[in-house]
């Protein structure tokens, strides 16, 4: 299954050994990267994969995607949290956040 922004709050479903792939819009020339805050010492969900790819645009400053890749390993219900951050100056950085609740079955 393959998500991205526009699906922050919501709940879905996987299959037991179902991928989930997440693509979020990352600036990492400023510094800015997506962490995660929750969920991710699960069994329930576990991380394959979580990279950036530039922007084709070779503008200087043009942005890329955060792409990550989790595997649905356990039944269950996990709660999952990125911050969009800065994470050298914490709390305080935070630009956005993106949610989601898996449950698997």
């Amino acid at each position: 299954m393959k998500i991205d922004k526009s699906d922050n709050l919501k709940a879905l479903k996987l299959k037991l050994g179902e991928e989930l792939e997440i693509e979020l819009d990352e600036n990492s020339t400023t510094g800015y990267r997506w962490y995660q805050k929750e969920g991710s010492h699960s069994e329930v969900l576990v991380l394959k994969q979580s990279s950036h790819t530039e922007s084709d645009k070779k503008a200087m400053g043009a942005g890329g995607k955060r792409l990550i890749k989790l595997i649905a390993n356990s039944t269950g219900e996990q709660k999952l949290k990125w911050v969009y951050w800065q994470e050298w100056i914490g709390e305080d950085s935070i630009d956005d956040t993106f949610e989601i609740v898996i449950e698997v079955e």
